[in-house]
């Protein structure tokens, strides 16, 4: 581009020394070549501002298209030019849009879906909580109306930890939660989610015993991975037989930290592995157990925000949930 115009002003500067000399000359011949020149230039310059409007109006085209999120005709090859690069950066800021217009789509589809699987989950408890009040208004004493009130607050438990796991899940998803990992004894944190546990594991008879022994520093959160382990546990203890065991053991390894829970219990199917950490999933085999599909799927944020990462594993009976933290 530099380069036409510097041959523009070079005819120029040309034309205007060949008219001076031929006025002082007095010769027709240069005074012709001096016309010829200038004829010549003038026709250079007018091409070069047609074909300037001409690439004004083709860019200013291309960015109207982006803008309207219409599908853009580039050319296939362009020259390593100004023009050549303003298309190909257009180009690669169409692509851009594109994604950003795709993620932001699949976040209101996301969303559209969340507020459905929520009032899904909450309907039932407030439901019954509506049925037992009624019932309590019709038999205000007895031993009815102790019944009721025991199912009431059986759904406003239910009801309260929905709530209370819908907002850590949506602070965990929106980064509002801050990880505060420091070295800290990794058995520590296992025993007390193993305690958390304890009288649920009891109620169905089930062992919860713990293989390793000697502790073991990692850097970690106490609080949010005791919630993960805790989580795990408590799945464990939901899908286990009555009278069969849940065990817990972790390891170190050059690169990762792992914690191992394995039980005995129903398992999941073939295809579950990654499924069971959907939000609101609840595997092929569930049956009667109690439960919303919520605890793996928090298990897992929290391991994310610790940048490990968790997986699961089919046994012929059972299941082995695994927590991998980097070193």
């Amino acid at each position: 581009m530099k380069r036409k115009y510097s041959v523009i002003v070079g005819l120029a500067v040309g034309i205007f020394v060949t008219l001076i000399v031929s006025c002082v000359a007095k010769s027709p011949l240069l005074l012709l070549t001096g016309v010829l020149w200038a004829a010549g230039a003038a026709c250079l310059i007018e091409r070069e501002q047609i074909f300037g409007r001409h690439r004004e109006k083709v860019i200013s085209g291309y960015l109207n298209d982006i803008l309207e999120r219409k599908s853009l005709e580039l050319p296939s090859a362009v020259e390593d030019t100004l023009e050549g690069k303003l298309i190909s950066q257009m180009e690669k800021l169409q692509d851009l849009l594109q994604y950003y217009d795709q993620r932001l789509w699949e976040e209101q589809e996301s969303i559209k879906k969340l507020i459905t699987e929520i009032a899904h989950q909450l309907r039932t408890p407030l439901t019954n909580i509506e049925t037992y009040l009624n019932f309590c208004r019709q038999e205000a004493t007895g031993e009815g109306f102790i019944t009721y009130l025991e199912a009431i607050q059986i759904s406003e438990e239910k009801l309260a930890f929905l709530v209370e796991n819908f907002i850590k899940i949506s602070r965990l998803e929106h980064y509002c939660i801050q990880i505060k990992k420091e070295e800290q004894d990794i058995r520590e944190t296992i025993l007390q989610a193993m305690v958390a546990v304890t009288q649920k594991a009891d109620t169905r008879h089930i062992m919860l015993k713990l293989l390793t022994t000697e502790p073991i520093k990692v850097l970690h959160d106490k609080n949010w991975l005791e919630e993960a382990v805790e989580n795990l546990l408590d799945n464990s203890i939901k899908y286990s037989y009555e009278g069969s065991v849940v065990e817990i053991s972790f390891q170190n390894n050059d690169m990762f930290t792992c914690i191992q829970v394995r039980d005995y219990g129903i398992g999941i199917e073939k295809g579950e592995e990654t499924q069971i950490f959907t939000r609101f999933y609840r595997g092929k085999r569930v049956t009667v157990q109690e439960g919303f599909g919520i605890g793996l799927y928090l298990a897992r944020e929290i391991v994310l925000c610790h940048d490990g990462f968790m997986k699961v594993t089919r046994k012929e009976k059972g299941l082995l949930a695994e927590i991998y933290l980097p070193v």
